[in-house]
């Protein structure tokens, strides 16, 4: 089985401002208990947690796609700022980036490896265009450990190669 991950990343530490993810995402959040970055990235099936990992540049927040398939991070985007929403499926060979600016959405983009592989994006097919970097997609490349990894060094300060996975990530459980 290979990784499967969703949840967030965003230019902002968010760690004093759960309330605000709360309400952006329309659900109530209540602390449950200090984790670490390798169990926040395991694969998350049926449970109604977020779990959070704050660096000083921005946060990333991982949680099982089933209880957000409706979710928006545009509230949370202020001047200046960036992030993704991002779906996983490595069992399925499906990836998705949603990316958000200040101003509200601005592109989502598709890579399947179903039939071949394939890149669905709506603005410019094979790139991702961050406020300051564009990252190429290509199908040479990995796309958690290669390609969703620049885009954790641009927003946060860390890729999944580099992160320390005892790193401490807060887990809140949801409820509607």
């Amino acid at each position: 089985m290979g990784l499967n991950i969703s949840g967030f990343i965003i230019n902002r530490n968010l760690k004093n401002e759960i309330a605000t993810v709360a309400d952006c995402l329309n659900v109530k959040l209540r602390f449950d208990t200090e984790s670490n970055f390798e169990a926040a990235s395991r694969t998350k099936y049926k449970t109604a947690d977020i779990e959070f990992l704050h660096t000083e540049k921005g946060t990333l927040g991982f949680w099982d796609d089933d209880f957000f398939q409706e979710a928006s991070i545009s509230n949370l985007i202020k001047e200046n700022t960036e992030g993704f929403i991002f779906r996983f499926s490595e069992t399925a060979m499906v990836f998705m980036f949603e990316h958000f600016k200040t101003g509200g959405y601005r592109d989502s983009l598709w890579i399947t490896y179903d039939d071949g592989f394939t890149v669905n994006m709506r603005n410019k097919k094979g790139v991702l265009r961050l406020d300051n970097k564009q990252i190429e997609v290509i199908e040479d490349r990995d796309v958690v450990f290669d390609i969703f990894s620049e885009v954790m060094q641009e927003l946060i300060g860390v890729t999944f190669n580099t992160v320390d996975f005892g790193a401490i990530t807060q887990r809140y459980k949801v409820s509607k």
